[in-house]
């Protein structure tokens, strides 16, 4: 994932932390239907849960669904791809964890001696279960 300048999927396009994407997009934001993107200032994408996946999530169970995703994956420990260093346990850091889409969430973790990132796919279920799959991830 080092190195990719963007993640393009389901009509959005967004701007990784540490990607070298340097272009405003602004223009392009101007096609999409109201309400699918949100510019910062500077005229680059806001990821986060549209109206309607909100929505959608808290029809399914999740209260507060950038919470709730968030608060269930810090408990999944099993989830991160990498290994520990130095007697290490990996763990995923809440405050800089984000809710990308409707789909993905894209974790920091680390083990008090190195970090890395870990995008995920997530799926809640009817009662409000959430399935996880590793998607991609690296130490920085």
């Amino acid at each position: 994932m080092k190195g990719l300048p963007a993640l393009v999927a389901a009509g959005y396009l967004l701007l990784l932390p540490g990607c070298q994407a340097q272009e405003r997009w602004a223009g392009e934001a101007a096609q999409h239907p109201e309400g699918s993107v949100t510019l910062l200032e500077g005229g680059t994408a806001s990821p986060g849960l549209s109206d309607y996946h909100r929505r959608r999530l808290q029809r399914l169970g999740l209260e507060d669904p950038e919470h709730d995703l968030v608060a269930d994956l810090v408990r999944r420990r099993e989830l991160i791809t990498e290994q520990g260093v130095l007697g290490g346990t990996m763990y995923f850091v809440a405050a800089e964890t984000h809710v990308l889409t409707g789909r993905w969430v894209l974790a920091t973790f680390e083990d008090g001696h190195v970090r890395g990132h870990l995008l995920l796919e997530y799926n809640v279920e009817e009662g409000g279960d959430i399935n996880w799959r590793p998607m991609e991830s690296y130490v920085d």
